[in-house]
């Protein structure tokens, strides 16, 4: 990790945490989901009845919306999540961050941002500075946030978006990708475009299926959908 400044860490201190763990196993309520991918470690049980020992520490890979329900089952169950912070993170001076937040390469976390707990940001993403985030937050690769953007709780901010100067964010949200949000979006709405627009997800849904169907080259146009349907409704 590259240190701008000091960092002040809500209830963690990052410094103080070690650097290098040993891989128990995953837990995982398939719990054949590793039956094809020999040399990983093993699947412990499932989400829902894995009993933590004294010693685990936990970290949710998982980004959609039952991302909340499986860190809280855990949780509920006395189980502890670390940051996990990848090592060629920038994160500026004066900088505030939560529990058990998630933080892909070469993502930058500017001065004075302030973060709540179990967020995941992606790779290759810019958090600038005086941004507030809440918890609960999934930030997709490549998403730029500028300065004194605040946003909620539990909100999806898909892949290459942009979240415009003091523009706030409420709680419940999904930004499509590529969208450019100029205005502050309200509660429980979805919004995608440029400029982002208040949009229907049935409506959009059938829009990319109609852009994949007319352009007649398969491999691409499987590609394309198959990649925006993850950013968009995964």
């Amino acid at each position: 990790m590259a240190w701008d400044g000091p960092c002040l860490i809500w209830h963690e201190n990052l410094l103080d945490m070690k650097t290098e763990f040993i891989v128990k196993g995953f837990i995982d309520d398939n719990i054949s989901a590793l039956d094809d991918f020999p040399g990983y470690p093993p699947i412990l049980g499932s989400i829902s009845e894995y009993k933590p020992s004294e010693d685990d520490v936990f970290v949710c890979s998982i980004g959609g919306r039952t991302r909340s329900k499986c860190i809280q089952s855990i949780l509920d169950r006395g189980g502890e999540f670390i940051p996990l912070i990848h090592k060629t993170a920038r994160i500026g001076s004066n900088v505030v961050m939560g529990k058990g937040n998630q933080v892909g390469a070469f993502t930058t976390i500017a001065a004075d941002a302030k973060i709540g707990d179990y967020n995941f940001i992606q790779s290759n993403t810019i958090i600038g500075h005086d941004v507030t985030i809440g918890s609960w937050n999934r930030i997709d690769s490549h998403v730029m946030c500028v300065g004194g953007t605040v946003i909620g709780d539990y909100n999806m901010i898909h892949t290459s978006a942009m979240i415009n100067h003091n523009v706030k964010i409420g709680n419940n949200t999904l930004v499509g990708a590529c969208s450019f949000v100029i205005t502050d979006v309200e509660d429980n709405t979805t919004v995608a475009g440029n400029p982002a627009r208040e949009s229907n997800m049935k409506v959009l849904e059938k829009v990319f299926n109609y852009r994949c169907r007319t352009w007649n080259r398969q491999v691409y146009s499987s590609a394309f959908y198959g990649r925006w349907s993850h950013c968009l409704y995964k």
